[in-house]
């Protein structure tokens, strides 16, 4: 049981009567669990309240936004990504979708019906999981609308040779912005071989929302931005929307985007960046900050209602509603928990010990070292045992001593970063580590009942070790994409 949070309804083995002995051992872990049980239901209202953050957003825009029902919210019918977070953009947008159905607005006939006609991601593990979207989606809406394009290398959309990877920056715009757009790709939805005749015909869309790599943006990288080797993917998806005249995008990124590259390669953009934190939608508990950048066609869109001013409404009715925890987010019952564990151990050729609640024997030497610099860092600074506070969580990728990645300054789950998906995020008050299902609930994921009823869909299929591991690591904040993008289609219009 390990301190372990039930899901409503829900049993241990030891509970029942049919599995964990309380031995020396374990029975720390049994006292975490005792002293967690009072704030369980506490912890659950505060994460369905935090999923809520999208209806709110609606509920604001109805009120504050007039004449909607001429926004791209009622006029946009096709969409496309690149980088789309495993499909974190489409899903979040079929949450909207539905709540605007449920909620729609006083007196308006139109109906919100967005159809995703194509997204690009290279990653190939991201394929089986962007099918799997789609048919959420599909459930989410009510709606049956054929399997989206899915293409591989956004860079495809450049011919051949257009340009090197050893290029300068303005030699390599100038060559993949000039150029034409390869209008035909693989597909792997229709697609069936190599040959020319199996290639699809590149859409165009209304909409847009894409997460761009932020790898040579954030200070976790080496902060190349416009000289990185991503510049290329930023041109090709200027070229693109240049090319299909999109009448509105928006790009997800770090906060360090370099914006000036943005608004070269995307000259026909008018550009509104708004700054986002986890706690803007109300999951305080995690650490997320994103900027999202709206691009609105000189000549096929117009700003209805300044984006800034609907962000702040609702970042601040959120802030007022709800603020999380780092401890809400450890809620995984018994048999995930070892299941994962049993994974890790496999992994790192350890001996699984299935009545052994007490994780930290899957440490590996470095990470417990990592640990006891954590805890010897939080006793200097606090005076406290670090493991009587059940919102201290430590990232073990990183050392603990000269360089700390933890919550117990702001509070907050540290952001995930690249090597999140073999880094753990440590508690020492529940001994053991967030597992992916409880990652993907800090980013804001309807993985358990009471966050998809706020959402107003089904539960997102998590409990697959593999699944939650390959999601967690790819996708994006689910609320705030979702907030960003309502903002996006109901602040801007078609021009008339």
């Amino acid at each position: 049981m390990a301190g372990l949070h039930l899901l409503p309804g829900e049993h241990s083995e030891s509970e029942s009567g049919s599995g964990f002995a309380r031995t020396d051992e374990t029975s720390s872990c049994h006292r975490s669990l005792a002293l967690s049980v009072e704030k369980e239901e506490e912890s659950w209202n505060r994460m369905s309240l935090a999923s809520n953050s999208i209806a709110v957003g609606w509920s604001l825009v109805k009120k504050n936004v007039p004449r909607v029902q001429d926004s791209w919210l009622y006029a946009c019918k096709t969409a496309f990504s690149m980088c789309s977070g495993a499909g974190t953009a489409e899903a979040s947008r079929a949450v909207l979708q539905s709540l605007v159905q449920k909620f729609p607005l006083p007196g308006c006939t139109l109906e919100m019906d967005i159809q995703t006609v194509a997204l690009w991601e290279n990653a190939s593990n991201c394929n089986q999981l962007l099918f799997d979207n789609h048919l959420w989606c599909m459930q989410t809406v009510g709606k049956d609308h054929p399997m989206p394009h899915f293409f591989g290398n956004i860079l495809d959309l450049n011919d051949y040779g257009t340009f090197s990877l050893q290029d300068s920056y303005n030699v390599k715009k100038r060559r993949i912005c000039r150029s034409i757009l390869v209008d035909e790709q693989l597909c792997n939805t229709h697609s069936h071989g190599d040959d020319h005749s199996s290639l699809c015909t590149v859409p165009s869309a209304d909409y847009g929302c894409s997460g761009l790599p932020c790898t040579d943006m954030s200070r976790c990288g080496h902060q190349m931005k416009r000289h990185g080797p991503t510049n290329s993917i930023y041109m090709t998806h200027g070229k693109y929307t240049e090319t299909k005249r999109v009448p509105l995008i928006t790009i997800e990124c770090t906060p360090e985007l370099d914006i000036g590259m943005v608004e070269e390669t995307h000259p026909s953009y008018d550009l509104y960046q708004l700054f986002f934190s986890a706690k803007d939608t109300g999951h305080k508990g995690a650490s997320r900050d994103r900027t999202y950048v709206i691009g609105a066609h000189h000549d096929l869109t117009s700003c209805k209602f300044d984006p800034h001013t609907m962000k702040d409404f609702i970042s601040k009715k959120m802030i007022s509603k709800v603020q999380t925890r780092p401890s809400d987010y450890f809620f995984a019952t018994v048999p995930e928990v070892l299941q994962e564990a049993e994974k890790l151990a496999l992994k790192r050729n350890i001996s699984f010990k299935p009545r052994q609640l007490d994780l930290t024997y899957l440490l590996t030497d470095r990470e417990k070292t990592s640990l006891q610099s954590y805890q010897t860092a939080y006793l200097e600074i606090f005076g406290e045992d670090p493991s009587t506070n059940q919102d201290l969580v430590v990232f073990l990728g990183d050392n603990g001593g000269s360089w700390k990645s933890w919550s117990a300054r702001n509070n907050q789950i540290p952001t995930f970063r690249r090597n999140c998906k073999t880094g753990l995020f440590w508690s020492s008050y529940f001994k053991r580590f967030l597992i992916s299902r409880e990652k993907l609930a800090t980013m804001g994921w309807p993985v358990v009942p009471g966050m998809a009823k706020a959402m107003n869909c089904p539960v997102t299929p998590s409990q697959d070790v593999l699944r939650a591991s390959d999601l967690a690591g790819n996708a994006m904040n689910f609320t705030t994409v979702g907030v960003a993008q309502l903002i996006a289609l109901s602040c801007f219009g078609p021009m008339f």
